[in-house]
C-alpha cells in the first residue's frame, strides 16, 4: 500500500511539473503579449498575468475554453506550439519571443506585425513550422534563419502515405527586401524526411539572384517566390529537386528559361 501511495504521489508530481512552463518562457509570453497589444487581441482568453505564474500556463482546449488561447501545445515545461492567426496582433515581435527555443510551430499569419525578423531566430533550432505571412514585416531575411530546425528529427510518411512532418517557412505578403540568404543550402530542416516541406516568400520586395543552394533542399515539395524582384537566371538544380510538386517563380525579373511546376 505504501509503495502504491508513493507511485501515485510521484505520478501526480510528474503531471504537475509537466503542466507548468519555465520562468523564461512565462516571462517571454508576457513580453510578447504586451508588445503585440494583447489587451486588444480578438481572443486573449487565459492570458492573465495578474497574480499568475509559470504553473498557470496551459494549452488551450477548444472544447472547454480552458487554457491560454493560441498556445496549442506545452510539454516538458516548455511552450511547443503557438497559433494566433488572424488575432489582431499589432507591433513588433520582441526579442524575448525568440528565447522560447523549444517552439516547434509558430503561426502568426494575418495580423498587423511590423518591424524586422530578428537574427535571434537562429536560436530557434527546434522550429519546424513558422508562418508570418500577411503582416507588415520589413527589412531583410536574416542569414541566421538557416539554423531554424537544425536540431529536429523530421518524420517521413508511413507506408500508407499518412503522417510525417509538415515543414513550413511562410513569409509571404510582407514588405521584406534584399536577397535570400546565400547559405540557404545549409538549411538542414529541408533536407530531412518529411511528408511536405514548403517555402513561400511570395509577394515581397526581395531581390538579387536565387542562391544555387536552393537546389540542395531535397525535401522541398513547394517553392513559391513569385511577385518579387529577383533577377538573373534560375539555377537548373531547383527544377530538378526530387520531391518538388509546386514551383512558382512568375512576376520577377529573371532572364532565360523560367521553369514552373504546379501539380
Amino acid at each position: 500500500m505504501k509503495m502504491k501511495c508513493l507511485l501515485v504521489a510521484g505520478l501526480l508530481f510528474s503531471l504537475t511539473a509537466a503542466a507548468q512552463v519555465t520562468q523564461e518562457d512565462f516571462d517571454a509570453l508576457k513580453v510578447f503579449y504586451e508588445a503585440t497589444g494583447g489587451e486588444n487581441w480578438k481572443d486573449n482568453s487565459g492570458w492573465d498575468f495578474t497574480n499568475k505564474g509559470p504553473a498557470d500556463v496551459k494549452a488551450y482546449d477548444k472544447a472547454t475554453g480552458e487554457g491560454w488561447y493560441g498556445i496549442t501545445s506545452v510539454g516538458r515545461g516548455r511552450v511547443l506550439k503557438i497559433d494566433l492567426r488572424d488575432n489582431n496582433l499589432v507591433g513588433e515581435i520582441p526579442d524575448a519571443f525568440y528565447s522560447m527555443t523549444y517552439l516547434r510551430q509558430v503561426l502568426l499569419t494575418r495580423n498587423k506585425l511590423s518591424g524586422t525578423i530578428s537574427p535571434k531566430i537562429g536560436g530557434m533550432t527546434r522550429l519546424m513550422n513558422i508562418s508570418l505571412g500577411y503582416n507588415q514585416l520589413t527589412g531583410t531575411i536574416p542569414a541566421e534563419i538557416v539554423a531554424m530546425g537544425k536540431d529536429t528529427e523530421n518524420t517521413a510518411p508511413r507506408p500508407d502515405g499518412k503522417g510525417g512532418s509538415q515543414l513550413l517557412l511562410d513569409l509571404r505578403y510582407n514588405q521584406l527586401s534584399g536577397p535570400i540568404p546565400a547559405a540557404i543550402g545549409t538549411m538542414t530542416l529541408f533536407t530531412k524526411p518529411c511528408s511536405s516541406a514548403r517555402i513561400d516568400l511570395s509577394h515581397n520586395q526581395l531581390s538579387g539572384e536565387l542562391p544555387a543552394g536552393l537546389g540542395e533542399l531535397v525535401s522541398l515539395t513547394g517553392l513559391v517566390l513569385n511577385a518579387n524582384q529577383f533577377s538573373g537566371t534560375v539555377p537548373p538544380s531547383i527544377e530538378k529537386l526530387p520531391n518538388l510538386e509546386t514551383l512558382i517563380l512568375s512576376q520577377n525579373r529573371f532572364t532565360g528559361k523560367v521553369p514552373s511546376i504546379k501539380k
